[in-house]
């Protein structure tokens, strides 16, 4: 039965709203009876199957778009329509332009799953259809257009950047249409094949908002934040130091280093893009970051439906159009950092120009062919959301974004930001204070002239926000030398305050340093910026001293030892990590306190490190294979020297025994 009708525009109207209604109503804060409004759902139901066609009544011979055929057993596509969190794959028989595949069929996506129209993967054994192993058919649900991805990727190829193919496409399963699909290719050695590209060995996919170019929160999450294509041990610590450099480093040192680690042509464009078309999800996540054979960084749109003027649940919002700064810039230290450039943020603008003025009369164009192209097949897709007046309204929208957003765009005022070139704490002693609080002055250095300076404070989210001032009051040494300040004055029961800056300008953008102050809407700025403001409550840290190294050969992994050589509990709060450079560091807050004779593994594979020897007290991920890295300092809560070790590794080729002798814990292999 086709329940996506929309030949009876009463019953399309109807439905969701009595099925909303239902669903009320049987909320138990709800006092009425179902039963009515059931009877009349069946009624409606019984309505449709006489009055709708079938999807068996579009025939192959009525399509005009491409069609990928799919044969399967009838049960386990009922299995896999049912089971939408299933990642099985059945055998398919798939045609193509008269030629037959044997493949694999199963469902993709994310938060799509769930939608009553599905999108699939398609999987060769050997070259399928145009020479793919993968084939990705995405149903563009959310999309009423279903041309979002396809306008940022035709931007995307016309800005230079390396995007995937999208084509609209036909879908029939066992005799039965499925609706248009945008056929995305697949970004795998076939995808850089084509462009007579190299594949290279460091390829990921940002999956959720925290894969923002910045260090973890927790670092275990950097797992959840990546899709891992192509990497090897040495290569994921490389890009863990320069996701460092881009939060911790100043403003001279991102200067210096960023044109080798980064193609800035590249990303410099495909931030332009996501700026232009307001895609919401493009800075923090939904793209590919591969290594070229330079050694540097470059960027792949990806997954970009969630733009031109449609939030992620494909709602259309007018704001989109004039919106000049949002969330996902803010948490994109990358994007940030490079815009401190002068130089790199007016490449920006002038690419925002460019896109207004010439590329987007080339996206007019480009939607009327394609909607002529489609229109056919998209009315006979019975599996669509929304009529096919709703279609043609879409697109209407989609023009109407472009001319609304070039005015915008030609305002040209983004990015004139207040930016913290240096800042400082220091405690302040009174020598008249006889009480053990803290107090803390905080200093940052301002390049600009912001409308807010604050320094936002607390254990945990959500922080308190306190003004900074340039006044020559309140701690702050001489008004108007652009330099903020602030006293603050710490609770007794505080062992650890995080902090990060945020400044406004007078369109109310918002720059916070670190970048990734709020790193996944709400979470606390990144634990390495924390600080004991009570010295008390961190006894014994100077008898941390390091332990032994060690590295599998095997499995590439390797890990460095701190050991608690003392008689007493010892809190790690504010202690923290480098190896060679202040930006390559971590933070061990998170840790529990290392009890007298424990040793605290820090790992660059933990998971490996837990499952050789599952008794050991393991923390990561942490680079130790990057380049050039000679010394580890261990740094505790106040900046002082615990203690520094040159880094050297000696072989495991089996699992590590541990003995506790006389307070100091040995590890023979």
């Amino acid at each position: 039965m086709n329940l996506h009708c929309h030949e009876n525009n009463m019953i399309g109207t109807l439905l969701p709203f009595l099925l909303s209604r239902q669903r009320h109503l049987y909320h138990p804060a709800t006092h009425f009876s179902p039963l009515p409004l059931r009877f009349m759902l069946h009624g409606i139901l019984i309505l449709m199957a006489f009055s709708c066609p079938t999807a068996s009544a579009v025939e192959l011979t009525d399509l005009t778009l491409p069609v990928y055929n799919v044969t399967m057993d009838p049960e386990h596509l009922a299995y896999l329509l049912e089971n939408w969190e299933s990642e099985e794959q059945f055998s398919a028989i798939i045609e193509y332009k008269g030629v037959e595949y044997s493949g694999e069929f199963a469902l993709r996506g994310a938060t799509a799953r769930s939608l009553p129209k599905k999108s699939f993967q398609l999987y060769f054994p050997t070259p399928g259809p145009n020479g793919a192993y993968e084939i990705n058919l995405n149903s563009e649900y959310r999309d009423l257009s279903m041309t979002r991805n396809y306008l940022a990727m035709f931007l995307a190829k016309r800005l230079g950047l390396h995007a995937p193919v999208v084509r609209h496409v036909s879908l029939m399963i066992n005799g039965e249409y499925f609706g248009v699909y945008n056929e995305i290719e697949e970004v795998d050695d076939t995808f850089f094949e084509a462009r007579d590209l190299q594949t290279p060995p460091f390829l990921v996919r940002a999956l959720r908002h925290g894969g923002a170019f910045v260090p973890m929160l927790d670092p275990e999450a950097f797992y959840n934040m990546y899709s891992f294509y192509s990497t090897t041990p040495a290569n994921l610590d490389t890009f863990a130091v320069r996701r460092m450099l881009f939060q911790f480093g100043s403003r001279e040192e991102v200067a210096r280093h960023s044109g080798r680690i980064l193609n800035l042509d590249n990303v410099v464009s495909y931030y332009a893009m996501q700026y232009a078309i307001s895609n919401y999800d493009g800075f923090t996540k939904n793209f590919f970051l591969l290594e070229d054979p330079s050694g540097r960084y470059s960027m792949i749109p990806w997954d970009c439906d969630s733009s031109f003027g449609n939030n992620w649940r494909g709602i259309w919002d007018s704001n989109f159009i004039t919106v000049r700064f949002y969330m996902p810039i803010e948490q994109a230290p990358l994007f940030v950092r490079l815009m401190e450039q002068e130089y790199l943020k007016q490449r920006f603008r002038d690419l925002l120009e460019t896109i207004r003025s010439t590329d987007f009369t080339a996206l007019h164009a480009e939607l009327h062919v394609v909607k002529a192209l489609i229109r056919h097949d998209v009315e006979l897709d019975g599996m669509r959301d929304g009529t096919i007046d709703d279609f043609d309204t879409a697109f209407n929208r989609l023009h109407w974004f472009l001319n609304d957003r070039s005015d915008v765009l030609a305002e040209n005022d983004i990015l004139n930001q207040a930016y913290i070139d240096e800042y400082h704490l220091s405690f302040v002693e009174h020598e008249d204070d006889d009480d053990e609080e803290n107090e803390v002055l905080i200093t940052a250095e301002i390049v600009g002239n912001p409308a807010i300076a604050q320094v936002c404070t607390g254990v945990v989210f959500p922080f308190e926000t306190h003004d900074l001032h340039d006044d020559g009051e309140d701690g702050d040494a001489q008004a108007g030398d652009g330099i903020w300040s602030i006293e603050l004055e710490c609770e007794d029961d505080d062992s650890a305050i995080y902090y990060y800056f945020s400044t406004r300008n007078a369109l109310n953008m918002r720059y916070n340093f670190p970048p990734s102050g709020q790193l996944y809407f709400d979470q606390q700025p990144c634990r390495i910026l924390s600080f004991p403001t009570n010295k008390a409550n961190v006894p014994h840290v100077e008898e941390l001293t390091f332990g032994p190294g060690y590295e599998s050969i095997a499995e590439r992994s390797r890990l460095v030892s701190i050991v608690n050589t003392s008689d007493n509990s010892i809190s790690l709060a504010g202690v923290h990590l480098v190896l060679d450079s202040p930006h390559n560091q971590i933070s061990l807050s998170a840790c529990d306190d290392l009890q007298p004779g424990d040793t605290l593994f820090i790992a660059s594979d933990p998971d490996l490190e837990r499952a050789r020897a599952p008794w050991r007290i393991v923390f990561g991920p942490f680079p130790l294979h990057a380049e050039n890295v000679e010394d580890l300092h261990l740094i505790s809560f106040d900046g002082s020297l615990l203690d520094t070790s040159p880094i050297s590794f000696a072989p495991v080729t089996e699992q590590i025994g541990a003995a506790v002798i006389n307070e100091i814990c040995y590890h023979p292999s």
